[in-house]
């Protein structure tokens, strides 16, 4: 058959029509908040898993050991979660590192940034992980097609519920995907099923995660609708179980591969690239990753960076 145009048809020819039917079809409904064939087919090739027959029928009879997909496995710190990672990068940072401050503005003409704090800072070579949609708002004047892009790509918003409870209904796992329509939420997971260190003795870490086609969400309106859905899933047997809730959201959190998406991120690239700013990141590449992709394009962005070229003399502030 030719080669499948949109993820749609993708999961109908390498999964068939049961697994469209059952999972693949309402889950990713769900995460993307648009159906299938809306998405393009050509992001799902490292992320999706295209299992033999045998490999099927094995994992449907319980004989399988093979994991598929690429998180079959993965490694996580034993203290401190994702953030000690981090940590251990910004300990070999050389150089001034601001932080609760944020960029409002970006001169890309003459390579300056304005802080909310004031402050004006030059650069030789931009990095930015910001969504690059709003890279683009935040740039002085620029071309009308660039605009014009921005304004043509979409993303879901995900609204995360992240929560200490003192039980969880699915004891060792450490995500469950959920698409069946009554439950609001797509995915629910336990830090400390990772590794107990997360939470402390006799508590459970929990996230909770739902998507919206739609930026301005309010996470405390969809909560009575998470809560009942969590003791349906045997999730939790009730309030009493949570001993607190932190809610949140996460814009741009899954990029729509559309048919709008290869030319308007190319067009953005483009003129990035022409005025030294480096868009990177999943946010800043709008793409779909992984955490292991943005540690190697942030080894990708510093070589790029040694090889700037200068900023103009007469520009300097």
């Amino acid at each position: 058959p030719p080669p499948p145009k949109t993820f749609g048809e993708w999961i109908l020819l390498y999964l068939g029509e049961g697994f469209a039917k059952n999972f693949m079809f309402p889950y990713n409904e769900k995460l993307w908040t648009v159906h299938p064939d809306e998405v393009s087919a050509h992001w799902c090739e490292r992320f999706v898993p295209k299992p033999s027959w045998e490999q099927v029928i094995e994992g449907a009879i319980g004989m399988s050991q093979q994991a598929l997909g690429y998180n079959a496995f993965f490694r996580y710190p034993k203290q401190g979660g994702i953030e000690s990672m981090v940590r251990a990068f910004v300990s070999k940072l050389q150089g001034p590192i601001w932080t609760k401050t944020r960029p409002v503005r970006i001169d890309q003409r003459r390579r300056l940034v304005e802080l909310d704090n004031g402050e004006t800072i030059a650069y030789r070579h931009l990095v930015s992980s910001a969504a690059m949609t709003h890279l683009v708002r935040m740039m002085d004047n620029p071309p009308a097609e660039v605009t014009e892009a921005a304004a043509r790509l979409r993303a879901t918003t995900v609204v995360y519920y992240n929560m200490a409870v003192k039980y969880y209904g699915a004891p060792n796992s450490h995500w469950i995907y959920y698409p069946e329509k009554k439950y609001p939420f797509y995915r629910v997971g336990s830090f400390s099923s990772v590794h107990p260190s997360l939470a402390p003795p006799g508590g459970i870490s929990l996230y909770v995660e739902t998507a919206h086609g739609k930026a301005d969400v309010d996470p405390m309106s969809l909560w009575p609708a998470i809560l009942e859905g969590l003791i349906e899933a045997k999730i939790l047997r009730g309030a009493d179980d949570i001993v607190f809730c932190s809610p949140g959201t996460i814009p741009n959190a899954y990029v729509i591969f559309d048919n709008n998406f290869e030319a308007a991120t190319a067009a953005i690239s483009g003129y990035c690239d022409a005025h030294e700013i480096n868009s990177t990141g999943r946010f800043g590449k709008w793409t779909y990753s992984s955490m292991e992709d943005s540690i190697l394009w942030g080894v990708e962005a510093a070589e790029r960076a040694r090889k700037a070229a200068p900023r103009p003399e007469t520009d300097t502030p």
